[in-house]
């Protein structure tokens, strides 16, 4: 069994560390799995309704058993104060030097986002798990604690794509929402473009690289009006994650997500209402991505202010194409 604590980042970062270990699991019928990083989002998925632990088990693992009871027995899913004492206390059975002869290990992987003066686990700068060396270090122990980033097998996470998507799909209260708010704007648009605009965090972040201004963006949103025209009426999704005035953008074909920044809806809409365009075009980002992995639709990576769309190129790109770029 392998105990995934945390692994750094939201949602979308989230979604794929979930993918990565449900692939390893499904490729490997002897392994289970409880992913406390995902707990707090449970909410967010159908899956968390039946299993509020974000597992996949046989049930029969006593260790499962007891992290069932913590979650609901001490109704921990969501105190990160009783979660993070469970983690501290989980790195403690299984990184002392006795733990080995119980059948346990704890490993982090390279940034795992908590303080690892305070966990006692092996450091690894990165877990292959399509490298059986790394396969065999899970399999070595009976029970392997584990958090951090870097966890990847991007070839088992397209074989089992069909199954994962329909494990980690949006919960339906959600769903029905942007279902609905898309089957309107299909009656409007032969072909529908997702945006998803970055600018918060993405000022900041590798220097402000991938930060673009609304001008950039509405000059890109007007190039792939050109560019699909051949589709018919081109219509524009856009989510962001800062508030947008509409005003500043020059084609009128541009309808906000209803998860959009400063709306009264949840952010998950954004990702259930991108999943369903024809494609996203958006900045290097897990959340988009994840997007465009769930409705299994083709995305456009901004990488360059200077970037121009290229008709031969925008839809030619699929999510594992794009996965070493934007993820």
């Amino acid at each position: 069994m392998i105990v995934f604590t945390h692994g750094g980042g939201r949602f979308g970062n989230q979604m794929f560390s979930y993918a990565q270990l449900l692939s390893f699991a499904l490729e490997h019928k002897n392994i289970d799995f409880v992913n406390m990083a995902c707990w707090e989002y449970a909410d967010l998925l159908e899956i968390g309704q039946q299993n509020a632990i974000c597992s996949k088990s046989s049930q029969k693992h006593f260790f499962y058993r007891i992290l069932c009871f913590c979650c609901s027995r001490l109704y921990i899913k969501n105190d990160s104060v009783a979660k993070n004492l469970i983690i501290h206390a989980l790195y403690l059975i299984a990184g002392n030097p006795l733990a080995k002869y119980y059948g346990m290990q704890s490993i982090c992987v390279e940034k795992s986002w908590v303080d690892e003066r305070f966990l006692l686990a092996q450091k690894l700068p990165a877990l292959n798990l399509a490298d059986p060396i790394s396969a065999n270090i899970i399999n070595k122990f009976n029970i392997t604690v584990l958090s951090g980033w870097g966890i990847c097998d991007w070839k088992l996470v397209e074989k089992h794509q069909d199954t994962i998507r329909e494990a980690l799909k949006v919960r339906s209260k959600y769903f029905d929402i942007s279902r609905s708010f898309v089957v309107d704007k299909r009656q409007r648009y032969n072909f529908l473009v997702g945006v998803m605009i970055r600018q918060g965090d993405y000022k900041l972040w590798k220097d402000g690289q991938y930060y673009f201004s609304i001008e950039q963006y509405s000059q890109w949103i007007n190039q792939l009006s050109i560019v699909f025209q051949d589709r018919g009426e081109v219509g524009f999704i856009v989510a962001s994650d800062t508030p947008q005035d509409l005003k500043k953008f020059t084609n009128h074909n541009i309808h906000f997500t209803t998860g959009i920044a400063s709306s009264n809806g949840h952010y998950i809409e954004s990702i259930a209402q991108l999943s369903l365009c024809d494609v996203i075009m958006s900045p290097p980002s897990s959340f988009s991505l994840w997007a465009a992995f769930l409705g299994d639709i083709p995305f456009i990576p901004l990488v360059d202010a200077q970037q121009i769309m290229e008709p031969e190129a925008a839809l030619s790109k699929s999510f594992f194409d794009c996965v070493e770029i934007a993820y």
